[in-house]
């Protein structure tokens, strides 16, 4: 069965290799490994932590053992300067930020240099594109349960998105020279209960 695959496909490509999951990749190893045949795996280490969609990190751990040859795009042209030149200085200030050895971190630069298109605030450039938000402690209390972590945390970040569409309906806050729209803001969680209790308390501040 390999034999007649390599046969009828000398080239294979798999994009979005990192939704690979270990009997998959076995199988593509298994048809074009030590043959004439070519097998090009395009993906992203970052993603394939992502186990719900079939992401196995391990999969691209073994993948990166085996090619001949790695390449790595130079330019991100989906993000702020800013923001990239943010998570630059983060990982590449550690020689193993990601633990694993088969999983190293490359700096890239920003496809788009035009800075006009990235976020403003009463017409200035944010100087901070990536935030790191600390919880204080409740006042008198040692430690603070994740109950109210969790409630504190939703809150402040519903607080932070009306200040933005408020600046936007102002025309103080705007993103690629135009007022910024809910759609443009993304709310991150693990779990979907979580994804419910951010739900509520963003309906609370309609």
């Amino acid at each position: 069965l390999a034999r007649s695959i390599r046969s009828h496909y000398r080239a294979a490509l798999v994009d979005e290799f990192q939704d690979t999951d270990p009997l998959q990749y076995k199988i593509f190893r298994r048809i074009y490994s030590g043959s004439e045949g070519a097998l090009f795996l395009i993906g992203d280490p970052k993603q394939s932590i992502y186990g719900f969609r079939g992401a196995d990190i391990f999969s691209y751990m073994e993948a990166t053992n085996d090619v001949d040859t790695q390449y790595t795009l130079a330019k991100n042209w989906r993000s702020a300067g800013g923001l990239i030149r943010a998570v630059n200085a983060i990982f590449g200030g550690s020689p193993n930020p990601f633990t694993f050895t088969s999983l190293t971190f490359q700096p890239v630069e920003p496809g788009n240099t035009d800075e006009a298109g990235e976020f403003t605030i009463d017409g200035v450039g944010d100087q901070s594109p990536f935030k790191i938000w600390f919880l204080n402690r409740e006042q008198g209390k040692k430690n603070t349960t994740k109950g109210v972590a969790r409630s504190l945390v939703g809150h402040a970040v519903a607080c932070e998105i009306v200040a933005l569409l408020t600046k936007s309906m102002q025309g103080k806050a705007c993103v690629c020279g135009r007022p910024i729209h809910a759609g443009d803001i993304a709310i991150l969680v693990n779990t979907n209960w979580e994804a419910r209790d951010m739900l509520r308390i963003l309906k609370d501040y309609r």
